[in-house]
């Protein structure tokens, strides 16, 4: 899981975060991007982070999707 304090840009695109363009974790890898770049949904276990039919919807990178 990234520290919100160490990462200045988004993973993905390299876009500057800013008041405007926050930052989000993947759920997944946990890596910071973008709202634009963090636009999928998954369904997971709250257990165990792992993909679940009945799990709750998170939102994950590109990669990870």
């Amino acid at each position: 899981w990234e520290d919100d304090k160490e990462v200045k840009e988004c993973s993905g695109c390299h876009s500057k975060f800013s008041f405007i363009n926050r930052k989000h974790h993947c759920r997944v890898c946990g890596k910071i991007f973008c709202a634009n770049c963090v636009n999928n949904t998954v369904k997971l276990s709250i257990a165990n982070q792992t993909l679940a039919p009945n799990g709750v919807p998170a939102k994950v990178c590109n990669c990870c999707y």
